[in-house]
């Protein structure tokens, strides 16, 4: 009789790539490898090559990834049932027509993608996330909008959604986007930004999505541009090439306008000294995130 709002966090689809075998055997011969061209991991940035080294994920036996991808399919399908039987459960209390749900993820995963598992990294399968808005009368379905969004929108959005002030956040409200009846088919528009610090890198680095193109700004070394729009597999690094140079130049520019790479770099380098880090954990075991299957 009031209002009310609800976080369900469910866990999978995650790492360690383990469901049940149900669920894993009904895509261990549906699923296809990822392609990697000849070249491309050599070529790769140096942030990209010290993760495959940390995650010791470097010539991961065919058979082994095929396991893990099939493993991750079959908890995509575990989760979807979850959010059915939420969604079963709204229906069956009279909630369904005037309860917007949310779907939404903090981070994707790489599956073998470009050599990587796990996440940590500004290639799009790990930096983009889903967002589904389900919201009867208000959102019509089947609807797709192209605009390029981040978290801090999500935030916004629920505010205004709940008529509560929202001024005080980054983000920025999709609310008319979401309630409004035009399909937005055209090619991408919109700035995000993304950051990583934690482990597995080098170095401190920061991402921006802008329009089709993304800068990858790694301190104290070379940066990436990727046309998104040409080349979604992000297999053509555009940096050196004079025709993107303007673009490079002013992506540059807006990725570090308010953000101090040596300081963060600084602060994070104190911290892992702090605290006494190894590269493989203080203490506990480790299994690298690709080693996955079933279990009964």
């Amino acid at each position: 009789t009031e209002p009310w709002a609800m976080c369900a966090a469910i866990f999978t689809p995650h790492f360690p790539f383990i469901v049940r075998p149900e669920y894993y055997h009904h895509y261990l011969d549906k699923v296809q490898l990822p392609e990697i061209p000849a070249g491309h991991l050599e070529s790769q940035h140096p942030q990209n090559k010290n993760l495959r080294k940390f995650f010791d994920c470097d010539n991961v036996p065919p058979e082994q990834a095929r396991k893990a991808r099939a493993a991750y399919y079959g908890l995509v399908e575990f989760a979807d049932q979850q959010i059915g039987m939420i969604l079963d459960g709204l229906a069956a209390n009279g909630l369904a027509d005037n309860t917007v749900v949310i779907y939404v993820s903090d981070h994707g995963e790489m599956l073998g993608r470009h050599g990587l598992w796990y996440k940590c990294t500004f290639y799009e399968p790990s930096v983009r996330i889903p967002l589904i808005v389900r919201w009867p009368g208000n959102v019509k379905a089947g609807t797709r909008h192209q605009t390029i969004t981040s978290l801090l929108d999500v935030a916004s959005t629920m505010l205004d959604i709940a008529g509560a002030d929202d001024s005080y956040t980054d983000g920025t409200s999709l609310l008319p986007m979401l309630t409004s009846d035009e399909r937005l088919d055209e090619q991408p528009r919109g700035t995000v930004l993304a950051e990583y610090e934690g482990h597995g890198v080098t170095t401190v680095g920061r991402m921006i999505r802008r329009d089709n193109f993304k800068l990858n700004f790694h301190y104290g070394q070379r940066s990436e541009l990727f046309d998104l729009q040409q080349d979604p597999g992000e297999l053509t690094d555009l940096i050196e090439d004079p025709r993107y140079r303007s673009v490079a130049e002013e992506l540059t520019e807006r990725v570090t306008e308010d953000w101090d790479g040596a300081r963060i770099f600084e602060d994070v380098v104190t911290s892992q000294k702090q605290r006494l880090i190894t590269a493989r954990g203080s203490s506990g075991y480790w299994s690298p995130p690709w080693r996955g299957g079933a279990y009964g």
